[in-house]
């Protein structure tokens, strides 16, 4: 009856001490799965706060620059003399017939060609069109006074100005090339004066806000949900959004229509992208907490969850910037951005569901022999052991009192140390850990301790043979009937590959998503499985319509099959391929890129993957083809220069020497040149020598070369001459329109 008496106080003591240990252990996942996930969501917002800022200092940047160049423009001799002479026309009527309104068109259409602005007005003094690229706009009001008059006047008073999107007063062809009213417009302003430093007129030029301030925001692009977007005073959104998709589904905005000016960013109550339907309409709807904030000067973040304009929750960091005269958001969907937290609390619950088990198994010998018990205890110790291995995750037990330590084998994996070799001490604990780590490692035990609070710390420690892990250690305290501190128990979770592996993926998906290049991957058979935002940007393609297809969608047919076997057999036989290929857009524009692919092996080298960078070259062939002009041709005139001379006189004389031909060189130098261009001015003299130029090639047949070869002097090359008589012709024709006035 003893022995009974004493196995079932045994037993009750092993139920209470198995029971301790589960609330202790699910206390402890619980308090370090909430520390995660606030960890989590701080470092979302550090990444989201950093992206605002570099995108606020992009946006600033890129208005200092529009700024200069329409003051630039606006500064134009010629502009200000033709603005000046149709200020000073007594009536508007008619003025599209003006020379002035005429002259002025023209070289804005000169000046604006290179830049890809898509039109212009200048602006009298009372807010009229007096000049434009359109004739419907001239003479009517212009409808920046209309929509932004305050910062038309602040132009009018000598500042450059940078307008956000409007509506526009025209129908305007938007990125599919399809005109639209109202289409947004943006402009930057800049005041014409007179030659005394008065201000006669405003110039504005128009901008693509889809082309210019959304692509800036759309770098700001993080992560598959991350956001960056613009929005005025009235929470008007000035960017076009990412998730257009979802907006046209739950009809916020019209089937193939465009967010940008169309949204407001408002609150729905819920999240319409899963079937949310609002019972409030969406101009009574209060604002998010974002533009709430910022439209009230209120620069910040939320490091919780909040719904944005589509009633998702989400992250977000804002500010207000009254210089630029809108707000900037930075959000990402929550579920998005506490990825890791949710794969760590998978882990977690996993290792606590399985220490539960092993627990539950535990009390289930109890009721079998003592030593059945112990064998199936020892059996249950050795799976503990064999789970803690596989999760890499070691186990500390601290008896305070008498000073003894229990480490768990795992413990001893992890710190690189043999049990036979090694006491486990708390001495020799701190030993391993990495010198700067310690001071932060003993606080935290102190802490606990004093405060009864479970600590979490990640730190390094340092292997006998030099090598560093990181690790996430766990420690909580117990105490006596007295509030002393009796035990400590803790576990070290060796994150080391885990970590490195988080902060490559963190590093790849930043630079996969921000690239300024364009990157497609395929599998094996060549079928697109993503493709990165300025893959989007340089093609037209976006990743829905691109996902699934083949690369071949892009090709320009201008390279030849020979030219594809070529490029993939050295692929399959060097593993890359780099050089100069045409593709198409989705426009329909060929355009030249420079493309690298690479083949992507597994451990057996087999290709499992296709990576593919490229980036568009177009500016810089057409650099090329300009540099390679002016060193062939004379600047002013347009003709060939000595240097291209001297190739033709050659090609001409191997030419008529193969054909036993005659062919004849003209000197032509103009008479008193020196004196009317000391006269009259340079200007005149340079229209002069363009005009003789005109008339020479006009006298000259097709097979015929005409170059400038400095100052007032020409020289004519006629490759083939039948007799005298018809050498004497051509001379005789450029004289004849020399001589005409």
């Amino acid at each position: 009856m003893a022995n009974k008496l004493r196995y079932l106080k045994s037993k009750s003591i092993s139920v209470t001490i198995i029971a301790i240990f589960l609330l202790l252990i699910t206390l402890l996942t619980y308090g370090v799965l909430k520390k995660i996930e606030s960890n989590t969501r701080f470092s979302a917002i550090q990444s989201l706060e950093t992206v605002l800022y570099t995108t606020h200092e992009s946006v600033k940047g890129w208005i200092r620059d529009s700024e200069h160049d329409v003051f630039i423009i606006a500064s134009d001799p010629t502009t200000r003399k033709l603005t000046k002479e149709l200020i000073a026309l007594q009536t508007r009527t008619g003025l599209q017939k003006s020379e002035p309104f005429i002259k002025l068109r023209e070289h804005m259409k000169i000046l604006l060609e290179s830049r890809g602005d898509i039109g212009f007005f200048v602006i009298s003094p009372d807010y009229i069109n007096i000049a434009s690229m359109r004739d419907t706009n001239v003479g009517t009001k212009n409808l920046i006074a209309e929509h932004k008059k305050g910062i038309l006047d602040k132009a009018f008073k000598g500042s450059p100005q940078v307008v956000p999107p409007i509506p526009s007063d025209v129908p305007i062809k938007d990125a599919y090339g399809r005109m639209i009213k109202n289409y947004p417009t943006m402009f930057t302003l800049a005041p014409i004066t007179d030659e005394n430093g008065n201000i006669i007129a405003v110039l504005a030029l128009r901008m693509d806000p889809s082309r210019d301030l959304s692509h800036i925001a759309q770098l700001g692009r993080i992560g598959k949900t991350g956001e960056t977007y613009f929005f005025d005073k009235s929470a008007k959104l000035l960017t076009e959004s990412r998730f257009d998709n979802d907006l046209q589904k739950t009809g916020l905005i019209e089937p193939e229509g465009h967010s940008i000016l169309s949204i407001e960013i408002r609150d729905p109550g819920g999240n319409m992208t899963r079937g949310f339907i609002p019972s409030v309409a969406r101009n009574k709807q209060p604002l998010t907490l974002a533009a709430n904030n910022a439209i009230n000067g209120k620069s910040g973040s939320s490091i919780k969850s909040y719904r944005d304009y589509r009633g998702v929750d989400v992250l977000g960091a804002w500010l207000w910037d009254d210089d630029i005269g809108f707000a900037m958001t930075t959000e990402i969907e929550k579920n998005d951005a506490l990825i890791p937290y949710y794969a760590t609390q998978t882990a977690m619950i996993s290792v606590v569901g399985l220490a539960t088990m092993l627990s539950l198994g535990l009390l289930l010998t109890v009721s079998l022999s003592r030593k059945r018990y112990e064998a199936e205890l020892h059996k249950n110790r050795d799976s503990l052991a064999k789970a803690q291995t596989i999760a890499n995750i070691g186990s500390w037990d601290w008896n305070i009192e008498t000073g003894e330590i229990a480490w768990s084998d795992q413990i001893y994996r992890i710190f690189g140390l043999k049990p036979q070799e090694s006491k486990p001490t708390y001495e020799a604990f701190m030993e391993r850990i990495h010198p700067d780590d310690r001071a932060a490692v003993a606080k935290a035990v102190s802490d606990t301790a004093k405060r009864d609070k479970p600590y979490q710390i990640r730190h390094r420690i340092t292997r006998p043979n030099g090598e560093e892990r990181i690790i996430s250690e766990r420690g909580e305290i117990t105490r006596n009937s007295t509030g002393k501190a009796i035990h400590m128990l803790g576990t070290v979770h060796d994150i080391t590959e885990r970590y490195m592996a988080e902060d490559d993926a963190r590093l790849s998906a930043m630079v996969f998503e921000n690239s300024i290049e364009g990157i497609l991957v395929t599998d094996k058979h060549a079928t697109i499985q993503k493709v990165n935002p300025a893959f989007t940007t340089i093609t037209g393609y976006t990743s829905e319509e691109a996902i699934g297809q083949n690369p071949k969608m892009l090709q320009s047919n201008r390279q030849d099959k020979k030219f594809y076997d070529k490029m993939w057999g050295t692929i399959k036989k060097e593993g890359i391929w780099s050089g100069e290929i045409w593709n198409r857009r989705k426009n329909g524009e060929a355009y030249p890129e420079w493309l690298t692919i690479t083949a992507i092996k597994d451990q057996s080298g087999e290709v499992v993957k296709y990576a593919s960078v490229f980036y568009d070259i177009t500016e810089m062939k057409e650099n090329q083809e300009k540099i390679e002009r002016l060193a062939y041709h004379d600047a002013l005139t347009g003709l060939p220069n000595r240097q291209l001379l001297r190739d033709r006189i050659k090609t001409a004389a191997t030419y008529a020497e193969q054909h036993d031909i005659t062919g004849a060189i003209l000197f032509i130098d103009l008479d008193n040149f020196k004196k009317a261009n000391d006269s009259l001015g340079h200007v005149v003299g340079d229209e002069l020598l363009q005009s003789v130029a005109v008339r020479i090639l006009d006298s000259l047949r097709e097979e015929d070369t005409v170059a400038r070869i400095g100052g007032d002097e020409f020289v004519v090359i006629l490759p083939e001459i039948s007799d005298e008589f018809s050498l004497m012709v051509i001379p005789n024709r450029i004289v004849n329109a020399l001589s005409y006035p």
